[in-house]
């Protein structure tokens, strides 16, 4: 059985943590969240896949131990050429053209048809699963350093999915230069190949830079994701994200992310906006 994990979506959950974590605000132990999220691109197919998603979660915190979270979503799709595998969408080819019949466009990869209509198909998406420990604390000279995991389990199916398990680990470094945090991170994600695709397991690395204001009332992060090439003859995927945290409780939290793609192979486009309480 091949196994891997979703990084991020996988992504979103862990760059709200991230943000959560410039804020000078305690953490309670458990917490709730809820969001609603888009995200549109061509994937390198010749018609826009537009995905809307409501997410749900629930989240853990053992302050300077572990953390974990639990996210289940909704999604809402113009076409079923695309799936989240990793912490990204990337195009599979199910519903086009096939990957070896594609042909080169503009000598960046591969251009495929894409049989996507103004109708929709609704499903359940991939129960998303991410932990981390804290094996070494912050000091004043050196940072924090954490291993992480993940585990999507393909409960969107095949239709609006991969299908297929993903797993993933890696290890996460933050330091804290006053209201400023720095954070980086590597890891390996094993993904599970969708039928007539074969994905490539790759390496992933991402930073990240954010700031706290207002006492830690308001925070701001800006970060890098990239893989390794998922997909022989695509370009490897790469994305920045933009975010505000408002802690506008002591148990209320708002945040809103914009996504952009810097590769072919993920949304041009994603934003997401999403509440998250601690109970």
């Amino acid at each position: 059985m091949n196994v891997s994990r979703s990084v991020s979506r996988v992504f979103f959950p862990v760059f709200v943590a991230m943000l959560c974590s410039v804020s000078t605000s305690s953490a309670g132990d458990f917490g709730l969240s809820a969001g609603v999220e888009r995200y549109s691109g061509t994937y390198t197919y010749q018609t826009t896949t537009a995905t809307y998603v409501l997410d749900a979660g629930m989240q853990y915190e053992e302050e300077d131990q572990f953390s974990f979270s639990l996210s289940l979503p909704l999604l809402l799709q113009n076409s079923d050429v695309v799936s989240r595998a990793g912490g990204m969408f990337l195009p599979h080819g199910k519903g086009g053209q096939s990957m070896a019949n594609s042909h080169a466009h503009n000598g960046k990869g591969m251009m495929m048809n894409a049989d996507s209509s103004s109708s929709f198909l609704a499903a359940l998406g991939d129960m998303l699963f991410e932990g981390s420990y804290d094996i070494a604390g912050e000091s004043e000279s050196i940072p924090s350093l954490a291993i992480t995991a993940q585990i999507k389990a393909p409960t969107a199916g095949s239709t609006l999915g991969t299908g297929q398990w993903d797993i993933g680990g890696g290890i996460s470094v933050t330091k804290q230069f006053g209201a400023v945090s720095i954070s980086a991170n590597a890891g390996y994600l094993v993904l599970g190949d969708p039928a007539g695709t074969v994905y490539h397991n790759p390496f992933t690395f991402g930073a990240s830079v954010g700031n706290s204001f207002m006492d830690g009332k308001l925070s701001a992060m800006i970060s890098y994701l990239a893989y390794t090439r998922v997909l022989d003859g695509y370009e490897a995927p790469q994305q920045i994200s933009l975010g505000v945290l408002s802690q506008t409780s002591s148990t209320t939290t708002l945040s809103l992310i914009g996504s952009f793609g810097l590769s072919n192979t993920v949304p041009a486009l994603g934003i997401s906006l999403s509440i998250g309480v601690t109970l």
